[in-house]
């Protein structure tokens, strides 16, 4: 298994793998996430652009299995909150025939590798609590729980 930067090329491919995600997302919280729709393909060709963000995708067999995205944050709203560069993980996805194999632990290490040498402190990401398998991918690549976020849906 190879990791690389996500590519223009990879757009179909990453599509289908945004499809899963979302179509998941969407049927255990519709009224949080969006079900997949056309956007979703200018939505992706906005973050392949965006320089701001490191899109890494998983390759197997040439073929993309997996991705991941992450940008480094600095805290400037919270004045009692360390203002150290963070990496926050914005998505992490395998393909559904692919999960098991090592794929989401692999893009998480490069994930890690790569903030590191942004100069990073910390990397962070937020895991529903409808999926109890990414979080237990997380936790076994060392991610413990920092806070909850919790919501009120207004009627």
């Amino acid at each position: 298994m190879e990791i690389r930067c996500a590519q223009q090329s990879d757009l179909a491919r990453l599509i289908e793998l945004h499809r899963q995600i979302s179509q998941f997302h969407f049927e255990q919280a519709p009224k949080v996430f969006n079900a997949p729709s056309k956007e979703d393909k200018v939505f992706l060709h906005r973050v392949l652009n965006d320089e701001s963000r490191w899109f890494a995708v998983a390759v197997e067999h040439d073929k993309v299995v997996g991705f991941i995205t992450a940008k480094i944050d600095i805290n400037e709203t919270v004045s009692f909150m360390s203002h150290d560069p963070i990496c926050k993980i914005q998505t992490v996805v395998v393909d559904a025939e692919h999960r098991s194999k090592g794929i989401g632990g692999a893009l998480l290490k490069a994930c890690r590798e790569w903030s590191e040498g942004q100069g990073a402190v910390e990397t962070r990401l937020e895991v529903m609590a409808f999926n109890p398998a990414a979080k237990k991918l997380y936790e076994r690549h060392g991610f413990r729980v920092q806070s909850h976020t919790m919501s009120c849906f207004h009627e």
